[in-house]
């Protein structure tokens, strides 16, 4: 029995280097970096003093003053990008059945730009002059609650923290649920908005934030030899996820098909080397075994280079992967 294919028939990305999908897409074709010395706060005293920050996005364009009161800067992003999906797929969500929509976000963060200030409250000024919105304001699962409010979605959900790994996590969860038949329409991707003091100090305790302030736009160099760290960045992508003959009987536009996924981990005190290799051959294995890529057309082996080792091969397919990286546009939104 044939399982249920998933297709991608809507997209919403907010970024450093643009909002919609138009503005992102040609920025991706320029590849210049968007990551500059922070603006959101004076970073004088931090180690590191770059970042990725989306510019001209304006809440107010996006939702009503009720909610934007209610919610933090990540949640609002997340909202546009929902609408700009949704739109982008075509879809009437009020003529969809509520309780197969779902939702599958991924968040690392949560609202801190919203909830420092009450913090501070908290603990300088008195518990009474804390924002009653505090308690559901900084929550990773806003915007999943917000947005299932304001659009009355029934349908499955849920909000991952998984680091950086937790957009594509939403992505292969959201594809799982209509795959399982749960769900006929999925929004599935993430949201996060660090630029705040508070998470400029703990990410500072862990090392691992870039200190380069001499040419911010070179500041996040993955796998460059003079790379010097991590730099966070803000924005927000959401993608609709569909169920294939769905999507083809409604005469809908597909970007692309979700084949499979596959998820593998590894202690963080493992050094890169021969057991990083080796877990990341299992995954991808684990992963072109799922998608069934065999039974789309393959042939004899997929290889993938790692830094500093040796090819890495998987009997049974040559798949040619294009890679292009684009974090380096607008740093690392984690969720």
């Amino acid at each position: 029995m044939s399982r249920r294919r998933v297709v991608v028939t809507g997209l919403g990305p907010i970024a450093p280097c643009g909002i919609g999908k138009e503005a992102f897409w040609r920025a991706s074709l320029e590849a210049r970096s968007h990551i500059g010395r922070i603006r959101r706060f004076d970073p004088t005293g931090y180690r590191c003093q770059v970042a990725g920050q989306v510019e001209g996005f304006e809440a107010r364009d996006w939702l009503d003053v009720k909610t934007r009161n209610q919610t933090d800067r990540s949640v609002h992003m997340a909202f546009a990008c929902c609408e700009m999906a949704v739109a982008d797929a075509g879809l009437d969500l009020d003529g969809e059945d509520a309780t197969q929509v779902g939702m599958y976000f991924a968040n690392q963060f949560g609202g801190m730009e919203f909830a420092e200030p009450e913090l501070y409250a908290q603990a300088y000024l008195g518990p009474q002059r804390v924002s009653a919105y505090q308690a559901i304001a900084w929550f990773y699962a806003a915007a999943q609650g917000q947005w299932s409010i304001a659009r009355g979605i029934l349908g499955f959900g849920k909000t991952l923290v998984g680091d950086r790994a937790g957009g594509i996590m939403a992505l292969a969860m959201g594809s799982l649920a209509i795959r399982q038949g749960h769900a006929q329409v999925v929004l599935a991707g993430g949201f996060e908005a660090p630029v705040v003091p508070y998470v400029w100090a703990i990410h500072q305790t862990s090392g691992l934030l870039s200190e380069h302030r001499q040419s911010p736009e070179k500041a996040y160099r993955p796998f460059d030899a003079e790379r010097s760290g991590l730099v966070l960045g803000e924005g927000s992508a959401i993608l609709v996820l569909e169920e294939r003959d769905r999507a083809l009987a409604r005469g809908a536009r597909i970007y692309g098909e979700v084949l499979g996924y596959a998820l593998g981990q590894e202690p963080v005190a493992s050094p890169l080397g021969l057991a990083s290799a080796s877990r990341l051959a299992a995954t991808l294995r684990a992963g072109v075994a799922e998608a069934r890529i065999a039974e789309i057309g393959s042939q004899k082996e997929l290889s993938l280079r790692i830094p500093g080792e040796q090819f890495l091969e998987l009997d049974g397919m040559v798949v040619q992967l294009p890679v292009k990286l684009l974090s380096h546009m607008h740093a690392e939104q984690m969720g």
